[in-house]
């Protein structure tokens, strides 16, 4: 037997309405996720930037008016960004930004060396050499500019560092180095950041990166990483002598 045309009706208006409700449901969520990820993308780069210096003191309500966001958006930041070791919380204390000590910059120094030399070992077989010749010709133009007098500007030039980092991690095809990278390289980030407002010697660094992809470019594996640890090695000396002396 047949369903009357008001059953059948009344069936479809509730359907349509459930779509509605649904769909209300997902915008919202899309709208919160939204919210979140920007308040953490800002407080993150606000951390990285030091901005928000080490130690110092944050709290939900403090975000929230300064972003103009609800309580809400900005404890799933803070969560996130805690989860990365960028903000501390402590009981009764409330939030910090993470302060950084020696050990910190050696425990990850020591890490990324590992991580790098090993990405780059699993690599070799299948690297992509094209990859990084888009890079070279950046890192050639900043010599040019360094030779003309010109400045460079700091945020660009870690960009460039990061992409070619990151392009020997990824073309180890880990996907567990590739995360554990992408989990500590806000806290490289920072550091860098903090060094490079006290020491730093771009036009080296520049020429470094430019042996190390002219080594991988040649196939020169064994070369590459002897010359990488002595790279990661020499970075975290000057991170060293930037930061705390």
């Amino acid at each position: 037997m047949g369903k009357s045309p008001d059953r059948k009706k009344r069936l479809e208006d509730a359907h349509m309405h459930l779509i509605e409700r649904i769909s209300k449901m997902q915008s919202q969520r899309q709208q919160g996720q939204n919210l979140s990820d920007k308040a953490y993308r800002i407080i993150k780069n606000s951390i990285i930037t030091c901005e928000l210096e080490p130690g110092s003191y944050l709290s939900e309500n403090m975000l929230a008016e300064a972003l103009e966001m609800s309580r809400t958006p900005i404890r799933e930041a803070i969560k996130l960004l805690q989860e990365e070791n960028l903000l501390t919380a402590e009981k009764s204390q409330g939030i910090y930004v993470s302060d950084i000590s020696l050990s910190d910059v050696k425990q990850l120094y020591a890490t990324r060396e590992a991580l790098e030399c090993k990405a780059l070992d699993l690599a070799r077989d299948s690297l992509d050499k094209k990859r990084f010749d888009e890079l070279k010709n950046q890192l050639e133009e900043y010599l040019i500019k360094l030779k003309r007098g010109e400045e460079l500007d700091y945020e660009v030039m870690a960009a460039s560092d990061r992409k070619f980092h990151m392009a020997i991690i990824e073309e180890s095809e880990n996907d567990y180095i590739k995360n554990f990278m992408n989990n500590i390289y806000a806290q490289i980030s920072r550091y860098q950041y903090l060094s490079a407002r006290a020491h730093s010697d771009i036009e080296d660094s520049i020429y470094q990166h430019l042996q190390l992809i002219e080594l991988i470019q040649n196939e020169s594996f064994a070369e590459t990483i002897k010359k990488l640890k002595i790279h990661i090695d020499k970075a975290a000396q000057n991170i060293i002598y930037g930061i705390f002396h």
